[in-house]
């Protein structure tokens, strides 16, 4: 299981970033990957990511699918000998009869050009490798820049990673990112192709407004777990607004845009308040009202409140209470549950 925080670092936070992880004395990797899918996105479609990337010239076929929460994926890793895909091993895994099942052939999607400066530290009494990632996501002649950083917890509870990533956050003006390279690069690949003026460049806007997710039917769920259903996916609609409204893939927003990145992200606000209502005892002591930041503003200033520090660990710290939350249920389950003889 994977489990790892991402920010994204914007421009005036890039040489400070680059200065401090070099600071710890960071490895350098350069990692080149191909992303599979079908033509209609089958994979994408059910959340799983296929890829082949040369490490520092050596090849991994890894696949990524959902885990129980929005910081966690199933990851599963397999040294290849080239770039050739082989879905033969995963002929004994969970993931079988869904590849058996694909009626369209896979071809490559997308791919990532990336350079990664990494290192390990203990913070909080947890083991975290930290991350920084640039380059490029290409896909029918666009570029797409990446500039990020993760945490990855390597051993012990994510209250740490949580800590460091809020530290950096804070520190160096950091912004949430919860949208994966794989679901960038799937969104850039649904685009036209870039015209011969436009090739290798970033488009002008690549995600449309992040909108509200249909919710399974609460009610039949225990409490914990439909808190945190229903936490997680407002929380979702209210970041990736957010990191939209902050200029996160986009080099230009026209103001219709921009007004529709609001709305979506108020609408996000009012569900996260209405699940917090219906599961009072499981919620955040302190419940913040997102919005409120924003109303005294015009507009051509939703950018800057929305990228700001005060609003962006203010999230931080909401995901931070429903992940740990999941963490604690799960844990409780597994002490509760009678273990074999």
């Amino acid at each position: 299981m994977e489990r790892e925080l991402c920010l994204h670092v914007p421009a005036q936070a890039q040489f400070a970033i680059a200065k401090a992880v070099r600071s710890h004395k960071a490895g350098r990797q350069s990692l080149r990957a191909l992303y599979f899918d079908t033509a209609t996105r089958t994979l994408a479609g059910a959340g799983i990511a296929l890829r082949v990337r040369c490490e520092n010239g050596q090849w991994v076929q890894t696949v990524k699918a959902p885990g129980p929460d929005p910081l966690s994926r199933i990851e599963i890793n397999h040294p290849r000998p080239s770039a050739e895909l082989d879905l033969s091993l995963y002929d004994s895994s969970p993931l079988a009869e869904f590849l058996a099942s694909l009626s369209e052939p896979l071809g490559v999607r997308y791919e990532t050009d990336v350079q990664r400066e990494s290192f390990q530290l203990e913070h909080a009494g947890a083991n975290i490798e930290v991350a920084s990632d640039t380059g490029f996501i290409l896909a029918k002649g666009w570029k797409l820049p990446v500039n990020e950083i993760e945490f990855e917890l390597l051993e012990g509870e994510m209250a740490g990673v949580f800590d460091l990533a809020l530290h950096w956050l804070n520190h160096y003006g950091l912004i949430i990112e919860t949208r994966s390279k794989a679901q960038r690069g799937d969104r850039l690949a649904a685009l036209m192709p870039a015209s011969k003026e436009s090739k290798g460049s970033a488009p002008p806007a690549v995600f449309e407004p992040r909108r509200a997710m249909r919710l399974p039917h609460l009610r039949a769920l225990p409490a914990v777990q439909g808190y945190i259903t229903c936490s997680t996916e407002c929380l979702l609609q209210v970041s990736a607004n957010a990191s939209l409204l902050a200029g996160v893939d986009a080099t230009s927003t026209t103001a219709e845009q921009t007004k529709a990145q609001f709305h979506q992200f108020l609408r996000g606000v009012r569900r996260l308040q209405a699940c917090w209502k219906r599961y009072s005892d499981l919620a955040p002591g302190t419940r913040p009202d997102l919005s409120k930041m924003f109303h005294t503003k015009q507009a051509h200033q939703w950018r800057d409140t929305a990228a700001s520090r005060e609003f962006q660990s203010m999230l931080l710290r909401l995901l931070k209470h429903t992940v740990l939350t999941g963490d604690r249920d799960r844990q409780q389950v597994a002490v509760s549950s009678p273990q074999p003889l």
